[in-house]
């Protein structure tokens, strides 16, 4: 039985590893649309009615978000969604 746990517990690491690489590049991706734009954390996080360190964690790889606050962000920036995660 230990050992299960402790194959699930390094399998459970890769998985966090892996995500954590996809939420960076979505993050550096995020951040390299809204600079040229001259939008700040602050204009952004008004403009998608989020909150503003949310931007900054997206952009930082620390935060996942949901299918809706992608369309929020999108529809401030007035691109469609899939220029999100087009990466």
């Amino acid at each position: 039985m230990w050992r299960f746990f402790q194959v699930f517990i390094c399998i459970r690491c890769v998985i966090n590893v892996r995500d954590e690489q996809y939420l960076k590049k979505f993050g550096k991706h995020l951040k390299k649309m809204r600079e040229p734009m001259y939008v700040s954390h602050e204009k952004l996080s008004m403009m998608a009615d989020i909150f503003k360190n949310q931007i900054y964690n997206l952009e930082n790889g620390k935060n996942n978000c949901t299918i809706c606050t992608i369309k929020a962000i999108a529809e401030a920036l007035n691109v469609p969604p899939k220029d999100l995660l087009d990466f």
